[in-house]
């Protein structure tokens, strides 16, 4: 599903140019992320097959703001075939109880400009537009 994301995001310049590694490496930095304490991933499945996923992991901002801590969602995809039909809904559900219990008030995630369909999905889900970040290729001398 990481790989089909990122086939997804072809037109988001931060995802552009898949490393011709991409599935071994996805399957080694999903390993390794596994591991990790301060995380939930969530998967939905329809019988036997896994139908959609949600990374949610607990971070910490700036010492500057009150709520110092709050989750980042991450790596969050539902088949094509599947959507519309409430799974990450109910990922996201998954996701907030894991908050609740985390102590964290707070989600955030990134979503391409060029993803109109995913930035209505995601308002549409309860979050809102928050900030917009720049990309820049240094120019070559």
């Amino acid at each position: 599903m990481r790989v089909a994301l990122l086939r997804e995001e072809e037109r988001n310049p931060l995802f552009a140019d898949p490393h011709p590694d991409a599935e071994a490496r996805a399957l080694s930095l999903t390993r390794a992320e596994l591991e990790m304490t301060d995380q939930v991933v969530l998967l939905a499945t329809r019988g036997p097959e896994a139908i959609g996923m949600l990374r949610c992991r607990a971070v910490r901002r700036t010492p500057l703001v009150t709520e110092a801590r709050q989750a980042v969602v991450t790596t969050a995809y539902v088949m094509p075939s599947e959507r519309r039909g409430g799974v990450m809904r109910a990922l996201l559900a998954g996701a907030d109880r894991w908050c609740r219990k985390h102590h964290l008030a707070g989600m955030r995630l990134q979503c391409a400009l060029s993803n109109e369909i995913g930035r209505k999905a995601w308002e549409a889900l309860g979050f809102e537009p928050a900030e917009v970040l720049y990309v820049r290729d240094v120019p070559r001398d």
